[in-house]
């Protein structure tokens, strides 16, 4: 088996596609003190005196899609990388490529953003400035937590944990042998609690926490074995057949449905943790990555997308359920607004149907869009995909200083 990607067909609009969505991020950023007062988080990011009801729009409808479609695109291409390469390259290719830049510029935002956060609240940055505000307990959630923009690649770490450990479980012997060891594992943590053989025994309280652990732990790993190695099994029967052309036909139902159940769980919390994780939030965006992990294997779906009825219906029902999904959050404030609770809950239904297949749509009509748009290697399209990643990582610092910067530089009257 070949491991140089450059032998194999390369999916130019996808990586197009990537690329375009890594710098939407920064524009996203960049945008914020032009509606931040109209978002009421001006304690967060400067706002400018003239806001913008038509960014707010557009930084709404590009937030509706955006990372969903990054992680669809993640998914694709490491199904795409584990076809081409063995598993061992795969984990060193992503170690390299998500792990280090995690661990590297995780490390700088974390020291980084606060600094630059508190320059932006005190207007100048010193020793004494600092320990002040940190003196005073100042919150600094809107860093973003301490990775800060890179919470993505957080997600992607985990994802591609499970990943390994789905497909290394997927064979039945593999399962089996798995689950015994651990189980045989439990057996033997019992026998140290409780003191058996040459074991010595331990406390009440540990004995307790030990056993709950353990029990955990034993069950966990026999359910992810037993559902690996099921769907492995199912996946090669005609019933696995007939899911999976449900799931990639072009009425992508069970995607939206999904992408609602879980956008209702997560209700408005899209905060992102190291720990502990909101899960909602990261199971919202693995679905996509799911599901883009699947797209490889159906990869018959892209040309449907690129066929020009069907990227014309996506476009109009999306264009549709997005503006279903404006109208609808509008309500909602004004109903906020005036103390109106009784019909509350149906319009935030309302909203969340409109938001989930706005989500899923618009990602597939974009797919669509990129793949019959870019047929062939464009060289700016890959300097879009290869440096896009970069760019994005380190933008955030160097965006939100400049925005401070141009705030301050206006209320002291150098911009008039």
């Amino acid at each position: 088996m070949s491991t140089n990607l450059d032998t194999h067909e390369r999916y130019h609009g996808l990586d197009g596609l990537r690329g375009f969505a890594m710098l939407l991020g920064i524009l996203l950023h960049g945008s914020l003190p032009y509606f931040s007062r109209m978002l009421e988080i001006e304690s967060m990011w400067p706002a400018d005196d003239e806001q913008s009801l038509s960014l707010l729009l557009l930084f709404d409808f590009i937030h509706v899609w955006r990372m969903p479609t990054f992680f669809l695109l993640a998914g694709f291409f490491a199904h795409l990388l584990l076809e081409r390469r063995t598993t061992k390259e795969f984990i060193v290719n992503r170690l390299k490529r998500i792990a280090v830049p995690l661990v590297i510029f995780g490390s700088i935002m974390a020291l980084l953003l606060p600094v630059i956060w508190i320059y932006g609240w005190k207007g100048s940055i010193s020793i004494e400035t600092m320990l002040s505000s940190f003196d005073k307990g100042l919150e600094l959630d809107s860093s973003g937590g301490l990775v800060g923009h890179l919470w993505f690649l957080y997600y992607l770490i985990i994802i591609y944990i499970g990943l390994i450990l789905f497909r290394f479980l997927a064979a039945f012997k593999r399962a089996l042998v798995t689950i015994s060891a651990t189980w045989m594992g439990f057996v033997v943590l019992m026998a140290y609690i409780n003191g058996l053989g040459p074991f010595p025994g331990v406390s009440l309280f540990m004995a307790f926490g030990l056993a709950i652990i353990g029990i955990i732990t034993a069950m966990s790993v026999t359910i992810l074995a037993l559902s690996a190695s099921t769907l492995s099994l199912v996946g090669r029967t005609s019933l696995g057949e007939w899911a999976a052309k449900l799931i990639y036909s072009r009425v992508p139902i069970l995607l939206i449905s999904g992408a609602v159940i879980l956008l209702t769980v997560r209700g408005v919390d899209e905060s992102k943790p190291i720990w502990p994780l909101n899960m909602p939030d990261l199971f919202y965006f693995s679905i996509f990555f799911i599901y883009g992990y699947g797209l490889w294997s159906n990869k018959h779906l892209i040309e449907k997308l690129k066929s020009s009825a069907t990227l014309v219906t996506l476009l109009i029902v999306s264009a549709a359920v997005y503006y279903a999904h404006l109208v609808s959050a509008g309500i909602l404030e004004e109903l906020r607004a005036s103390g109106k609770t009784e019909i509350i809950s149906l319009f935030e239904t309302v909203n969340i149907l409109a938001y989930g297949s706005a989500a899923v749509l618009i990602t597939l009509g974009i797919v669509g869009v990129f793949e019959a748009t870019i047929r062939g290697p464009v060289k700016w399209v890959r300097w879009l995909g290869d440096s896009s990643y970069w760019i994005y990582i380190i933008h955030l610092p160097l965006v939100a200083f400049l925005s401070f910067w141009v705030a301050h530089l206006d209320r002291d009257g150098w911009l008039r």
